[in-house]
This record gives C-alpha cells, sequence and structure tokens, in this order.
C-alpha cells in the first residue's frame, strides 16, 4: 500500500487476502495520511469454491457508498457486508450435492440482493491498525493489548526461536527471538494452544504494540 502512496494515490484497498487467521479473509484499506483499517472476513461456502467477479463487485460497491458517506471506515464496512450479503445469497443458492458446481451455478445474485446492496447491515466492524512510526522501534518484547482477555507466556529461548512473528516492515520481519541477557521471552496476549496469538499473528489484529519497559535488544 505504502508503495502507492509515495504515488500519491490517495486511497488503497485490497479486498481480500490470506493474511488471516484459517478460513478467514482479511481486507485492508489505508488512505495517504489517513487510517490504515482492516476487516476480518470469514470464509463463505467452503475454501475450494471461487467466484467470479467479486473484485469487480467490490470495487463498485465501495464507489457507490463512497457517493453517499463521507467517513471511510464507513464507506468500508458497508463495502463488505454488500459484498458478503451477495456472496451468501449466492452460497445459499447452490444445490445441495456432492457434484462439482458449475460456473452457471456460481453467478452472483446481484437482483436477488437489491435490498443488502442498497442498504448494507453492518456485521464485521474495521479494526484501526497501527501504523510504523506509532508503534516503538523493534525489540524483542512486546506488549500486546488485544480485546480479548490477554494471557502471559513465558518461553525458552529455545523455543522463541522457533515462533513467527510478524511485524510491520519497517519495523521487524522474522522470527520472535529472545533478548541476549534474557532466558526467556514474555508475550502478552489472548491464548492461541499453547502460547499466546501474539506470537504468531500480524501486530496490525491488535490495538496497540509497545516495548516492555527497561528491555534491550
Amino acid at each position: 500500500m505504502d508503495w502507492f502512496h509515495k504515488r500519491q494515490i490517495k486511497t488503497v484497498v485490497i479486498s481480500s487476502s490470506d493474511l488471516g487467521q484459517p478460513g478467514v479473509l482479511r481486507a485492508f484499506l489505508s488512505q495517504l495520511n489517513g487510517p490504515r483499517l482492516a476487516i476480518d472476513i470469514p470464509k463463505q461456502g467452503g475454501k475450494d469454491l471461487v467466484f467470479t467477479g467479486t473484485g469487480d463487485l467490490f470495487a463498485s460497491l465501495f464507489l457507490a457508498h463512497s457517493h453517499a458517506c463521507e467517513d471511510v471506515s464507513d464507506v468500508f464496512e458497508k463495502t463488505i457486508a454488500s459484498l458478503q450479503a451477495v456472496i451468501k445469497r449466492t452460497v445459499a443458492s447452490l444445490p445441495h450435492n456432492d457434484g462439482p458446481v458449475k460456473a452457471c451455478e456460481r453467478e452472483l445474485k446481484l437482483v436477488q440482493s437489491k435490498a443488502e446492496i442498497e442498504k448494507p447491515h453492518v456485521l464485521l466492524r474495521a479494526q484501526r491498525l497501527k501504523l510504523d512510526h506509532e508503534i516503538a522501534h523493534a525489540g524483542p518484547d512486546w506488549h500486546l493489548d488485544s480485546s480479548e482477555e490477554p494471557r502471559d507466556c513465558h518461553m525458552p529461548r529455545s523455543q522463541s526461536r522457533l515462533i513467527p512473528f510478524v511485524l510491520p516492515p519497517a519495523v521487524q520481519t522474522g522470527i520472535l527471538t529472545a533478548p541476549k541477557n534474557h532466558e526467556t521471552v514474555t508475550c502478552h496476549g489472548p491464548s492461541h494452544g499453547s502460547y499466546p496469538s501474539s506470537c504468531h499473528q500480524q501486530v496490525g489484529g491488535y490495538k496497540s504494540a509497545r516495548r516492555t519497559p527497561g528491555k534491550q535488544a
């Protein structure tokens, strides 16, 4: 998105990506000198079901909602809501059998979804992502403030090197490692299996990220 912003593209939208958890797509919106947002979208219809024209529909919906609403967050949410309503109606219309789905059966139910396109019911809310300059310089120990109940996790140095931890490119990308003078790495976040999900997910999915005071890399 920054590549486009450097070329003075004011608003950049990624309609879907596989950067969310399994079974969840993540859409992004970024404005030049403005907010950066994300919406997590549960996949519909199974992983092998592909619809034609969702990208074009997304662009059309975004343009239409932009004319009716000034708040970019509302535009983003309404666009996703309308698109998901169309996909949901299309999935519901598919034949209930084990055979392959024909191309004609996967055609988006646009006319039938007129009401949802005009007045979408927003269920998925946009999350504001922290920009690179709002996050402290890379450090090995982070507090991640999530809307979920936090749970502390202390892991040995040897294990900490095995856990992927992705930060914004300007900060750090790679493996979470323990500081040289400490035997453990402390992560704070909602539990996810053996470790908090902060050890597995992007910082963008959380409200904030900051280094533990007093710790040096």
